[in-house]
């Protein structure tokens, strides 16, 4: 009996509305004869709005949207359960849930303990969870659905966060437009893209899967997988929140590529620090720094294993280098020795090697003299090139 199933629900959390009737509907999902569908409002809570899913034989594909139809104030949630059974598709709890006060959301829910657990057993769910189109601000959206993909639209211009956390298992996470204070994406065994995330913080991360996008950060930004290719267009303001601090990037992934273009910016165009560090083993890593500004302080640190790793600065930067690997070379090349002063004093840049070992090299580049110990970048190979690019 229904009433003997006991529920993944996380303690604290409350299913306040269940849902209990299912009216049929024709957009069936491949591989599923039945579906059924539900829509209901509720009031946009002060502190957390909750999406949560839990739960054998469950997934789906949840959508985060807007749209003019949804008034003022309110959320919309629109669901389609594809399922194969009836009784199967009733033992799941699904509707309004609270957790503290000022917290309240959707929540999906299947049973720990029903016997089989076949595949005819599973419950598919299409979930649109829709916010207004109005210059909303919500304080905190969290996710945490399992076997779930997330899909983000063009939320940039409509709704602004206070922090997002959207973490799901075993499928994608794709991300149109977000802006945020604080972002934190996550997955498993899938990828994650992002076209547009704009954040104070951001962390994301998957494993055996991609991560790919644009990503602007005035603080910190955090890329982690495994088996996975990063591929990355970012952004640092290095005004930041906190201009005493330095800004960071850090990339890691394992087998696989690293390939990003990185611009380093301030207001003024003057000033900045940055720290950034890639990791990588087996795999490649290629860095380009697009843009520093004048007088910043870069320091960068990228280290892989069995493969080359490759740095291009730009014409701002001024400091120390250092590369080392075994069994290759370690080479710097100036690509415009014509280069014109981004200062615009007339000076001439001057790159100095002080080591020069096959597989060590190591010096600095500076417009003015002074400026030799500024910043510093460093790269480290094994069994692959290391090489850097003025």
């Amino acid at each position: 009996m229904p009433a003997q199933y006991s529920y993944p629900i996380p303690s604290g959390v409350q299913l306040v509305n269940r849902v209990t009737q299912w009216p049929a509907t024709n957009l069936t999902r491949a591989s599923f004869p039945y579906s059924a569908e539900v829509s209901f409002d509720f009031p946009l809570p002060a502190e957390s709005l909750l999406v949560l899913s839990h739960g054998p034989s469950l997934g789906g594909d949840l959508q985060i949207t807007t749209s003019s139809a949804v008034p003022p104030g309110s959320a919309s949630v629109h669901i389609i359960v594809n399922y194969h059974h009836e009784a199967v598709r009733d033992t799941a709890k699904v509707g309004l849930i609270k957790r503290k006060a000022g917290e309240t959301g959707l929540g999906i829910f299947t049973p720990m303990n029903r016997d089989g657990h076949i595949n005819t057993d599973n419950l598919f769910f299409n979930v649109k969870f829709s916010l207004p189109r109005s210059n909303v601000y919500i304080n905190n959206l969290t996710t945490d659905v399992s076997n779930f993909a997330h899909n983000v639209d063009r939320l940039e211009e409509a709704v602004k966060f206070g922090e997002i956390s959207l973490k799901g298992s075993h499928r994608k996470i794709i991300v149109k437009s977000l802006a945020t204070s604080k972002a934190t994406l996550q997955t498993s065994n899938a990828l994650i893209d992002s076209q547009h995330l704009v954040a104070r913080n951001a962390l994301v991360q998957t494993s055996n899967g991609k991560i790919s996008g644009n990503f602007h950060v005035s603080d910190s930004l955090y890329l982690r997988t495994s088996n996975g290719v990063i591929k990355t267009i970012v952004g640092i303001d290095g005004d930041g929140s906190d201009n005493t601090a330095a800004k960071t990037l850090t990339m890691c992934t394992t087998n696989s590529t690293l390939e990003s273009t990185v611009s380093l910016e301030t207001s003024s165009g003057a000033g900045g620090h940055f720290r950034i560090e890639t990791h990588n083993s087996n795999g490649s890593s290629a860095t380009r720094i697009a843009s520093l500004p004048i007088d910043g302080v870069l320091l960068l640190e990228s280290k892989t294993t069995n493969a080359p790793t490759s740095l291009t600065l730009p014409p701002a930067y001024e400091g120390g280098f250092t590369l080392s690997t075994s069994n290759a070379l370690a080479h710097v090349s100036r690509l415009n020795p014509n280069e014109l002063d981004p200062a615009g004093l007339g000076r001439q840049r001057v790159q100095e090697i002080k080591t020069a070992k096959g597989s060590k090299t190591a010096g600095g580049v500076y417009w003015d003299k002074e400026s030799i110990n500024r910043g510093h970048v460093t790269l480290k190979s094994s069994n692959g090139p290391a090489s850097i690019h003025f």
